[in-house]
């Protein structure tokens, strides 16, 4: 019977530890999300970084070198802009690269660049990063905002559960946009991939 409750009382305080990490998460990301939009809002482009110029169709000129993505600093945080999922209510900001102890804060960078369609973009799976992403339903809107303003306008378009060591197909898969996150117990990793429909370059 004692062990018994030793392993309630166990789950109940994991439960709590899990919802504080959450809640925590959540308002980093959100004051960051708030300072970003701020600063964009605020500043002239040019003063953020140098711009990737897009054609009026949203796309890079045939021949121009893939440039590196903008990034704004935030609280010693490099940030490549922010990720918008009406469908589910959420707003998040992306830094430019991961760490654990960033995924802590924010959804991070994986990989690749949204201007040659090979964004990868990985966060935990809180309730207020990527914990609901399967929710996401196919053909559900998703854009991406960077760091100068240029929108980029994606569709849910599959979803797969990965192996957690499956970084191969995670990357070779031809899609425009991927976001996952690990199954609780990180055995699997929930997966979304998205087909870019336009982009618009900022004004």
């Amino acid at each position: 019977m004692l062990l018994g409750l030793a392993m309630v009382a166990g789950s109940g305080w994991l439960i709590f530890e899990n919802k504080k990490e959450n809640e925590i998460a959540g308002s980093l990301s959100e004051t960051a999300l708030l300072e970003m939009r701020e600063v964009m809002d605020a500043a002239p482009k040019a003063t953020l970084a140098p711009k990737a110029t897009l054609a009026p169709d949203g796309k890079l000129p045939a021949a121009t070198p893939i440039p590196e993505m903008p990034t704004m600093e935030i609280d010693g945080h490099d940030y490549i802009g922010y990720l918008e999922m009406p469908t589910i209510g959420l707003s998040l900001p992306v830094m430019s690269d991961w760490s654990y102890p960033k995924l802590r804060i924010a959804p991070c960078r994986y990989w690749g660049s949204a201007y040659d369609d090979t964004l990868v973009i990985m966060a935990h799976n809180y309730d207020r990063h990527f914990g609901r992403i399967d929710t996401l339903e196919i053909g559900a809107p998703v854009q991406f905002i960077d760091a100068n303003g240029n929108i980029f306008r994606y569709v849910v378009t599959a979803h797969e559960q990965l192996e957690n060591v499956d970084v191969q197909q995670m990357l070779e898969d031809c899609w425009d946009l991927t976001l996952f996150t690990c199954t609780y117990g990180g055995a699997k990793r929930v997966t979304v991939r998205l087909t870019r429909v336009d982009a618009f370059a900022a004004s």
